[in-house]
């Protein structure tokens, strides 16, 4: 019988993170969150990168990640709002992932538990796209593989809690310990709590991300007849500059005016809307996670009710890595995969 695959799938909207073990095998990957239909390949320089980006959903035949972004410079980011998990967008991108792990050795011929996530705010008040993400992944992976969706900061508990078996990690329990969450996204900001190992349903939120710098940023370079695309959004915010018709462009006073003044201030007023002093109280940790995790940190531990406030130590694949250990844990309850390491098991977030 085939080893069971344990997968996590943060499908971010700019960037596709993924971390899965096999028996002993175990992968991390990450790709844009881009997608476009397949054009024919003219040029043969293109053709090897083109093929492992090339993916066939249905009768279609679609461009992933780096190809996408390279091939189609006018289209607007990929899930600007919140039913594009209801897109073939969105079950494109699975499948890629998907199709990269088997490239890595690592193929859904067994028993599959994969965690995927959605932002707080569509898991509360839109079950309608959190039934249709369950059934459309069943369908892109098959009937064997076993699917749970899951609010983005559940990741980031997991990662913290959880050992990569999905048990508890020493000194550490799920279903005890108090925490709060604060996922920093591209385009939305994430909020969960959970106390004693409950979610705690108001805490359930979601506000704008990293977006509302880049915002900033493009309004400010407006002035100079400069246009920010899909392509420099996947690195300005890491190298703070871009080549403008052959010249470097400094972006960090833009960057900084936009953190200072725009984004932190939208973030702390969410946070305090949703967290009560009571609650940040009683968590044993604030977790920090997310591509904005180290932009946020200070701002956060400047605030004394989130002086506990930690970012993980990997905070951009935190999300997938913590799916990853929740499908192990879901693993661990299934007939369907064999444990061999006996310990006390985590209680399961309910999906």
């Amino acid at each position: 019988m085939a080893e069971a695959l344990w997968a996590g799938i943060d499908l971010g909207r700019s960037a596709v993170k993924v971390v899965a073990r096999q028996g002993q095998q175990k992968a991390g990957l990450m790709f844009p969150s881009a997608v476009v239909r397949a054009k024919q390949v003219v040029f043969d320089q293109l053709r090897a990168k083109a093929a492992d980006d090339t993916v066939e959903l249905g009768t279609e035949t679609y461009w992933t990640g780096d190809t996408a972004l390279m091939q189609n410079w006018t289209a607007e980011a990929t899930g600007r709002e919140d039913d594009w998990v209801a897109k073939p967008a969105h079950d494109v991108l699975i499948r890629s992932a998907m199709d990269r792990l088997a490239r890595a050795g690592m193929k859904v011929d067994g028993p599959a538990f994969v965690t995927i996530g959605v932002p707080s705010r569509v898991f509360r008040e839109r079950r309608d796209l959190v039934r249709v993400v369950h059934a459309n992944t069943v369908a892109v992976l098959g009937k064997q593989a076993e699917v749970f969706v899951q609010p983005q900061p559940f990741g980031v508990i997991a990662n913290y809690t959880l050992d990569e078996e999905g048990f508890n990690a020493p000194g550490k329990a799920m279903d005890r310990d108090s925490y709060v969450v604060v996922e920093v996204g591209q385009f939305t900001t994430d909020f969960a709590a959970v106390v004693k190992g409950q979610p705690v349903i108001d805490a359930t939120a979601s506000t704008d991300g990293l977006e509302l710098v880049v915002n900033h940023i493009r309004s400010r370079l407006r002035d100079r007849d400069i246009e920010i695309g899909n392509l420099d959004m996947q690195t300005l915010m890491v190298e703070r500059n871009l080549r403008i018709r052959g010249q470097s462009v400094d972006l960090g006073p833009f960057i900084e005016e936009g953190i200072h003044d725009v984004l932190m201030p939208k973030i702390m007023e969410a946070f305090r809307a949703t967290f009560p002093p009571v609650l940040l109280q009683t968590a044993d940790k604030v977790l920090v996670a997310g591509g904005g995790a180290p932009i946020v940190i200070e701002g956060l531990h400047r605030f004394k009710q989130a002086e506990h406030a930690e970012m993980l130590s990997e905070p951009r694949m935190a999300v997938a890595d913590g799916f990853a250990r929740l499908s192990a844990l879901m693993a661990n309850s299934s007939p369907a995969a064999t444990v061999t390491k006996s310990k006390s098991k985590a209680i399961a977030t309910e999906s």
